[in-house]
């Protein structure tokens, strides 16, 4: 049995995964071979039925929602993997974090030196996308509808790492800490609504970065609008995406002959995007005047534990 280990990094942390090596092999094919590339796009599809049923369905819309963020995230540490730990990515996705894979993928839109074992020296999410691809083998007319779903790759990348994105999708997978639908807006006598659908939900905020001062915060108000039919158009190039990155895995797992097959998006879902445009405002935050109480006032940890103590 020859034990010996496969070495990756996550963003910048190096690992060793040890066993026996045809298990790790074995381990990692299977968990290529096994991903189910059409999960997210089933559940698109089912869920997108009720919604056009019945357009006031809140719990399809949000569902929506929720697909479309969990398919985003699987999409880029998927991708993540391929290019840090190509012969074994079931570490890499076993091990990240949801902080290292955001610093990663910051890295890749700053444009900044990443390690992968691709020798990509100049990094940008087109260069990247056509390693994926490789986009030498793909006709012209292909080359261009690849292209026109790498710039989504770009748009994914900024909105996976964007604070309100984070927020939004910390509170909808943390179940109950939202309320569905639109938050309309008073300015003057006025009344705007952003778009019909929508998620509510509060943020922690600190008083101040004292460690002690941390214990207290406050909360504030926060709501993000959204089009789940453009969601669910996403959602298509998204599978498309990790089809192809399962396709540009496969031939580092399996050494002998093997047909990969690439899925070309197809022109109609970037009509159909065209069509569907976004609302009038995605997110709106709500500070409370509290925010600006005097740091004197605040609890340290001894006098908070003095206050509860006496329950104990």
């Amino acid at each position: 049995m020859p034990i010996g280990y496969y070495s990756f990094k996550i963003n910048e942390m190096p690992f060793a995964v040890w066993g026996d090596i045809d298990d790790l092999k074995k381990e990692s094919l299977n968990y290529i071979e096994n991903i189910e590339t059409d999960l997210f796009r089933y559940q698109m599809e089912y869920i997108l039925a009720e919604l056009r049923k019945d357009p006031e369905n809140l719990n399809a819309a949000i569902s929506i929602r929720q697909t479309y963020f969990h398919a985003l995230e699987t999409f880029l540490s998927l991708l993540a993997s391929a290019l840090q730990a190509t012969e074994y990515p079931i570490g890499w996705i076993l091990k990240y974090t949801n902080q290292e894979l955001r610093s990663f993928i910051n890295k890749i839109n700053d444009k900044e030196k990443i390690f992968n074992f691709h020798k990509l020296n100049e990094i940008d999410w087109t260069k990247i996308g056509h390693l994926i691809h490789r986009i030498e083998y793909h006709s012209e007319e292909d080359t261009l509808k690849i292209d026109k779903m790498l710039e989504f790759w770009k748009k994914w990348a900024i909105f996976h790492t964007d604070k309100n994105s984070i927020l939004e999708y910390n509170s909808l997978k943390h179940g109950y800490r939202t309320k569905f639908g639109s938050t309309k807006l008073k300015i003057g006598n006025k009344e705007i609504e952003p778009g019909k659908y929508g998620l509510n939900y509060s943020v922690v905020k600190p008083f101040n970065n004292n460690k002690d001062l941390k214990l207290n915060f406050y909360t504030d108000f926060a709501s993000s609008h959204w089009n789940p039919f453009r969601n669910s158009i996403e959602i298509l190039l998204i599978s498309c995406s990790i089809i192809n990155v399962k396709a540009f895995l496969l031939p580092y797992l399996v050494k002998e002959n093997l047909s990969i097959k690439y899925e070309i998006p197809k022109n109609e879902w970037f009509e159909e995007l065209e069509k569907e445009c976004g609302p009038d405002l995605i997110n709106l935050n709500l500070t409370k005047s509290i925010k600006n109480i005097d740091p004197s006032e605040l609890l340290t940890k001894a006098e908070l534990d003095k206050i509860l103590n006496k329950f104990e």
